[in-house]
């Protein structure tokens, strides 16, 4: 790639994209890491980047131009922000508020002090000592990733919708909410009884998925999960609810996977006021 300015928004959004696969640095990961980012984008933004085009940002392979708009668009979303555009302007608008704020925050905070809050500086700060020591006192033991237990077994070997049930023990959790979240996105997490054993959830669409147990805010046990597609299939999403999955006769013609419009009207799938999402494995 080049050495334009726009360069340091795409090192940043690819550092943000690290942080949330928790895989480790980029730079080090493993064919197998690149796949599951590849089948994770594509789940969460409907849009698949290559495992060579996800090697080729991360500096793994030559590439000597910026990425296509799809690309950084796609990205951007599976950051958490609308579209590229947007974040870049939040990032600049971050840096540069940082930048003109920092010498007029600290004139503001010379002026401001003086030496009778010392008093009181020091009574906020023997109280917050003894609320810290007593709390340490009355807290429970910390949690043990090894006082914990997580499994899954699926319904079926292959196809979706797949049920999948996750077994787990969580008995030692103590006061801490214990929670399941069936991917690498926890805002999707479901709160779950610590004295039960099992709990089902349904895979609507085919991919690698990094099931979690959480205690409280701590990952305590976590594993690979892999829903196969069972062969080419296409589905396309009415709505915000169970995807429809057209039958492999529909769709497969000699050596290619096609949905046209006339398969769209058979199953009352409107092309307005918005294109539906199509979705093809």
């Amino acid at each position: 790639m080049d050495s334009r300015p726009e360069i340091r928004h795409l090192k940043k959004c690819l550092e943000l994209i690290e942080a949330k696969m928790n895989s480790g640095v980029g730079k080090e990961w493993s064919g197998y890491d690149f796949e599951k980012l590849s089948a994770e984008i594509q789940q969460a933004t409907g849009v698949l980047l290559s495992i060579t085009t996800l090697k080729r940002l991360w500096g793994r392979l030559r590439y000597d131009n910026m990425p296509t708009a799809t690309t950084l668009n796609a990205l951007a979303k599976f950051a958490g922000y609308d579209d590229w555009s947007g974040f870049k302007h939040q990032h600049e608008t971050v840096g540069q508020a940082l930048v003109a704020d920092s010498p007029r925050l600290a004139k503001t905070k010379r002026e401001k002090f003086r030496p009778k809050v010392l008093p009181l500086l020091l009574f906020l700060l023997f109280a917050i000592t003894c609320s810290v020591l007593l709390m340490k006192t009355e807290a429970e033991a910390p949690l043990k990733n090894s006082d914990f237990k997580f499994g899954s077994s699926k319904a079926v070997t292959e196809g979706v919708p797949n049920s999948v049930v996750f077994n787990y023990d969580a008995s030692k959790a103590g006061k801490a909410p214990v929670f399941i979240s069936q991917s690498w996105d926890l805002s999707r997490k479901v709160q779950v009884p610590k004295d039960d054993k099992a709990y089902s959830a349904i895979y609507y669409s085919p991919g690698y998925f990094r099931a979690k147990l959480i205690v409280g805010k701590k990952v305590v046990k976590e594993h690979d999960l892999m829903i196969s597609s069972g062969g080419w299939m296409a589905m396309v999403y009415k709505d915000k609810g169970v995807p429809l999955y057209f039958k492999k006769e529909e769709v497969l013609k000699k050596d290619s996977i096609q949905v046209d419009q006339a398969l769209l009207a058979k199953y009352n799938v409107s092309l307005q006021p918005s294109l539906p999402v199509l979705r093809c494995y």
